[in-house]
């Protein structure tokens, strides 16, 4: 996904926050045998994991809170990585800033919805489109 400014995005984390099911699908599929993200604090919210161990901080902090925390401890951007849980959960506080969107090409008939109910309107500036292969990207700012 170079192509699509992957290697750039990531060079400019500084932290990464996601959810709990995003994590354990991380570590029991994706990569069972290795952290993917070896350097970069990373916080997790779950209800159901609570010991922190060398990679994650298992928390359940209110988002503007963990933001606050890692801002105070960590430089970089903070990657809000996840589903639409995650990212409902501080976009009811308008604290996203950009948008990575991706679409890939299935046509599934059914499944989750991208961003959940719950959250006020949210106006968003389009900053750019890129594709690899058939996957498109999209990229929006908070207005």
């Amino acid at each position: 996904m170079s192509e699509l400014g992957y290697d750039e995005f990531y060079s400019s984390i500084g932290s990464i926050i996601m959810g709990g099911k995003t994590y354990r699908q991380l570590v029991n599929e994706i990569s069972p045998d290795k952290w993917l993200y070896e350097g970069n604090p990373c916080y997790v919210y779950s209800r159901l994991l609570k010991d922190d161990n060398a990679n994650v901080r298992f928390t359940s902090l209110p988002p503007s809170e963990l933001l606050e925390k890692i801002r105070s401890e960590h430089s970089g951007n903070i990657w809000l990585m996840g589903g639409g849980e995650i990212i409902s959960l501080f976009m009811k506080e308008n604290l996203v800033d950009v948008y990575f969107v991706y679409i890939m090409p299935v046509l599934l008939g059914g499944g989750l919805k991208l961003f959940p109910e719950g959250f006020s309107e949210t106006g968003l500036d389009f900053k750019s489109a890129g594709s690899i292969g058939d996957i498109v990207e999209l990229i929006y700012h908070r207005t």
